[in-house]
C-alpha cells in the first residue's frame, strides 16, 4: 500500500515490542518504528523528518518526557492520541 500509516511504538519488554510491530507490519497498512524508551522516542522524534500518526506506549504518561513525546508528535499535524 502506497499510504501507510506511521505508528511509533514505545515499550521496554524487546518481546512484547516486536510481536506487536510485525503484527502491524503484516497487515501492510502500517509502517512501524519501535524503540525501548522514552528516551530513545524522544531523540527520534527529535529529527525534523521524524513524524507518526500514531504512538503506541505502555509507558507512565504522567512523565514530563511522556508529555514532551505526544506533545511533539502532535505538533506534526498527527493523529497521535494519549489514553492518559
Amino acid at each position: 500500500m502506497a499510504n501507510r500509516r506511521r505508528i511509533l511504538i514505545v515499550e521496554d519488554d524487546e518481546t512484547l515490542r516486536t510481536i506487536l510491530a510485525e503484527h502491524l507490519e503484516e497487515t501492510q497498512e502500517f509502517t512501524v518504528a519501535s524503540v525501548e524508551s522514552l528516551e530513545a522516542a524522544d531523540r527520534l522524534l527529535a529529527d525534523e523528518d521524524s513524524h507518526f500518526d500514531a504512538l503506541f506506549s505502555t509507558s507512565d504518561c504522567r512523565t514530563a518526557t511522556a508529555a514532551t513525546i505526544a506533545h511533539g508528535c502532535g505538533a506534526r499535524d498527527t493523529a497521535c492520541r494519549s489514553s492518559c
